[in-house]
């Protein structure tokens, strides 16, 4: 933490930190209860998908999230599902209905979506702004206002099968306990 040079400390105290605790506890709280409202709701797949993005957006707090099936076709692509936008603007919309990513080894496949479905393991909090893979769409980010992302893997019967994305504004919104 930095100081202001009185030797006071400017960071955080402990009560705002355990204010802020507390808060994060509560949204995770409420994510997941309307998250388990939407599992027992869902009649459909796309409607379970959709329904989560909208749950981790809406009682979350994140700017974007969603959901896509790694498929194994030659250019090993991920497919678009379900996704939710904190702002529903035009633009952004455009943008995520247009967007190809794809899953593979290559220059376009360094991004925290692919990296989780290569390893199966999540990848958490890269920084979109100067993280080298996601240097491809860092003119978007920018554009949409997008600073920081995760990767969960999706695994059924112990195989990757996609990828749940959340992004944010927030360049820190992203930690461990997250």
């Amino acid at each position: 933490m930095k100081s202001n040079g009185s030797g006071a400390d400017r960071g955080p105290s402990r009560t705002t930190r355990k204010g802020s605790e507390k808060s994060r506890l509560h949204r995770a709280l409420r994510t997941l209860s309307a998250g388990n409202r939407t599992l027992l709701r869902a009649v459909q797949e796309h409607d379970l998908l959709h329904g989560m993005c909208q749950v981790i957006v809406n009682e979350g707090g994140y700017r974007l999230a969603h959901v896509a099936f790694a498929q194994h076709d030659v250019d090993r692509t991920l497919s678009m599902q379900a996704y939710a936008l904190g702002r529903d603007e035009p633009a952004e919309r455009q943008f995520f209905d247009q967007l190809q990513l794809t899953w593979a080894d290559t220059s376009l496949g360094q991004h925290a979506g692919a990296i989780a479905v290569r390893s199966g393991e999540p990848c958490i909090g890269r920084h979109l702004l100067t993280d080298p893979g996601h240097a491809p769409w860092r003119a978007d980010a920018l554009r949409l206002g997008y600073s920081s992302l995760s990767a969960f893997p999706l695994v059924i019967d112990a195989s990757v099968a996609g990828v749940l994305i959340i992004a944010d504004s927030d360049p820190e919104a992203f930690d461990a306990d997250e």
